[in-house]
């Protein structure tokens, strides 16, 4: 299971300083809720985790190692991330949703494995 920890992390939209010095760990297994008011820095925080944002300051490790020393591939097989506000363009089912995540461990199309991967979770979750 993966570890996430950040240490210490600041961040800034120009001269608008967002997140100030967070630290936090999440062992395998664990769940983590972050809440706080609009603009507080949630959304910046989690984009700084999935490396959409590089933070002013601070270290994020993934399993001990530091985020930017792994590639994209790496961090999209570490780590998942669907925003609530994302809209989708067209229509898609739960299953197609699911598949998606699955994204950055099939080359080309889905393999039968894969596609059972996707049925087992979503059963699993009663999704």
């Amino acid at each position: 299971m993966v570890r996430l920890e950040v240490k210490g992390v600041s961040f800034s939209y120009d001269s608008t300083p967002v997140l100030e010095d967070v630290s936090l760990t999440v062992k395998g297994g664990e769940i983590l809720s972050i809440i706080g008011p609009n603009g507080s820095g949630k959304s910046t925080l989690l984009r700084c985790i999935d490396r959409m944002l590089r933070p002013r300051l601070g270290t994020i490790l993934v399993d001990g190692k530091d985020i930017n020393a792994l590639s994209r591939g790496e961090v999209a097989r570490k780590i998942g991330l669907v925003p609530q506000s994302e809209r989708a363009h067209f229509p898609m089912s739960v299953f197609e949703m699911v598949l998606m995540g699955r994204r950055p461990y099939v080359d080309w199309s889905p393999s039968s494995r894969d596609l059972k991967i996707v049925s087992d979770k979503i059963e699993a979750l009663g999704l």
